[in-house]
């Protein structure tokens, strides 16, 4: 059961430790084109750590009811006891800020998302306009060849 802790309080760190560089490479990704790749990412990277936040919880409260009837890591026979559920409580502390950050990061680059995407559909109708000019262009043209030949004709 210690062994079982520790490994699982191992993962959780390293989790904890990959998704605690991420705040400086978003915010390096805002600088960039390919902002909405790397929000993408970031989106799926904390849907990931909330997933393995479920799973730990899940865990965490199996291991609680086994500890109800006696049988779990928590006995109080055990010589680590209390060793695991501080370990829990560190990394979901540690989660905590880093979800935190990610809060206020993502309410940061809000705006700017938002920006981007006015830009977006602005660019979209100026390419409308664009197409519709240039029909119009066409259409001129045409009407001016023929009354270039109408009057080319005429004056003949």
């Amino acid at each position: 059961a210690a062994a079982a802790a520790a490994a699982a309080a191992a993962a959780a760190a390293a989790a904890a430790a990959r998704v605690e560089a991420q705040p400086s490479e978003t915010v390096r990704a805002t600088k960039g084109p390919r902002f909405h790749l790397e929000l993408k990412r970031v989106d799926s990277e904390v849907k990931e750590v909330r997933q393995r936040q479920l799973s730990t919880r899940s865990r965490l409260d199996h291991y609680r009811q086994q500890s109800a009837v006696g049988t779990a890591c928590f006995e109080r026979d055990d010589p680590d006891d209390g060793v695991f559920r501080r370990d829990v409580e560190a990394v979901t502390a540690q989660v905590g800020v880093m979800l935190d950050d990610f809060a206020r990061e993502w309410e940061i680059l809000q705006p700017v998302n938002d920006e981007l995407e006015d830009l977006a559909r602005e660019a979209d109708a100026l390419v409308d306009t664009d197409v519709r000019m240039s029909e119009l262009l066409a259409k001129m043209s045409r009407k001016l060849d023929h009354f270039e030949r109408t009057l080319g004709s005429a004056g003949r």
